[in-house]
């Protein structure tokens, strides 16, 4: 939406614009590190404010200090955030992430790690595709990790958010091919 628009403005001009009026995301916008943040609220119901940066140092080496963290905020009781999780257990089992998650003989690629996860997709213009995403986190029982993947498709691709997401947490929980949640 422009800005110069009138926010409160609620007509839609075509079925794209009514589906956003509809489902509340008018106007927003997200992105991985904001996706990644929510699936890490997954774990207690508590949002975190996200942070790349472990250590800061001069040129001398002497170590910076680091501007200190807000306090998490309790967005979720456990119990929801847990009821979440065990609903999202359902993409990656019998939804749309399941082939990612499985091997073709049906056998779960990370058991006994089960994933929480979630998918999406759109098309969108810059760049030109179709945006795929995928938020999870891992072990679904208590999570130790969030991860989310976004992957624009041309017109040719290969692999899917979701099976980007399922390499991923293999790489984390199946170090030497035999996977463990406390691999993490």
């Amino acid at each position: 939406r422009d800005q110069e628009e009138d926010p409160e403005d609620d007509t839609a001009e075509d079925r794209y614009e009514l589906g956003e009026l509809g489902s509340g995301l008018s106007g927003l916008r997200i992105t991985p590190l904001h996706a990644v943040q929510l699936a890490a609220t997954l774990s207690d119901g508590m949002m975190r404010e996200p942070y790349w940066i472990a250590k800061v140092t001069n040129a001398q080496g002497k170590m910076l200090s680091l501007p200190p963290l807000q306090a998490p905020k309790q967005v979720l009781s456990e119990d929801e955030a847990a009821r979440l999780r065990a609903m999202m257990v359902e993409t990656t089992q019998r939804g749309t992430a399941r082939r990612a998650f499985h091997a073709r003989n049906g056998r779960m690629l990370l058991d006994p790690v089960r994933v929480a996860g979630k998918t999406g997709s759109l098309s969108g213009t810059n760049p030109t595709g179709r945006y795929e995403w995928f938020i999870g986190v891992a072990p679904a029982e208590a999570p130790t990790i969030a991860v989310a993947v976004v992957v624009v498709q041309g017109e040719v691709w290969h692999r899917s958010a979701s099976q980007m997401a399922a390499q991923v947490l293999s790489e984390i929980f199946c170090p030497r091919g035999v996977c463990d949640a406390k691999a993490a």
